[in-house]
């Protein structure tokens, strides 16, 4: 069910280009998870913001309002999953493909399918051809540090 916030706030957000600064009434949640959530978006808002290659989306009320409203979505809903939930969509109206939210699982799985990690023996191999046509791996070398550096292996 539904939490009651912990407290309404307002939250100043400057206007790139006009003076002043914009207030945001939104509702902060009792519930830890979502207060996290709503902490994660106003980062994800404000990093989006300073670094979106097109101004256009992130500039001006509508994102603003985006912001507002995600957050209080969050706030009444009292589900983490649902605050995150909005979080994604307040970066998926920008209609940009590569922003968006990772939680920390996913970021991690990321991080290691982009950073790699080595397992095995640790030997370099090619695929090399003979004259006779045939097919055959031929070890070029090992990885410093690997198990078959360690036990000799050269090509």
């Amino acid at each position: 069910s539904p939490r009651a916030p912990a407290a309404t706030t307002t939250v100043q957000v400057a206007r790139p280009g006009r003076p002043g600064r914009h207030t945001l009434n939104v509702e902060l949640s009792d519930a830890p998870e979502v207060l996290q959530a709503q902490k994660t978006m106003v980062e994800a808002w404000a990093l989006a913001r300073a670094n979106f290659v097109d101004a256009e989306p992130v500039v001006g009320p509508r994102w603003e309002e985006r912001l507002e409203a995600a957050m209080n979505a969050a706030s009444a809903s009292g589900d983490a999953a649902h605050a995150y939930g909005e979080l994604r969509a307040m970066l998926a109206s920008l209609g940009d493909k590569y922003t968006s939210y990772l939680d920390p699982k996913d970021f991690g799985a990321f991080r290691m399918s982009n950073e790699g990690e080595l397992s095995g023996v640790g030997i370099i191999i090619a695929q090399s051809t003979s004259p006779d046509g045939a097919s055959h791996l031929v070890v070029q070398g090992s990885l410093e540090g690997s198990p078959a550096n360690r036990a000799g292996v050269r090509a």
